[in-house]
């Protein structure tokens, strides 16, 4: 089973921002044009899961040794 990037945002950054240094921390890659898609309640207290589309910019996979056991490219179709 296979997830999306998660993370949290830290205090001072835009949402944009998180989902940058999370892309980037847990999977080595740069991403742009990050555009907002939706959000829902999260299962925690005072949480929200928001969710984003983003373009590839540069870099490889490469894993985030503690956090990601595995990280690749699929077609959405």
């Amino acid at each position: 089973r296979y997830s999306n990037i998660a993370g949290f945002v830290e205090a001072g950054e835009s949402l944009e921002q998180a989902v940058q240094r999370e892309v980037l921390e847990e999977v080595g890659i740069k991403v742009k044009n990050i555009r907002y898609q939706g959000s829902q309640p999260w299962s925690f207290p005072h949480q929200l899961m928001v969710g984003f589309f983003a373009e590839y910019e540069s870099g490889e996979i490469v894993l985030a040794p503690d956090e990601i056991a595995e990280a690749g490219w699929w077609r959405y179709d």
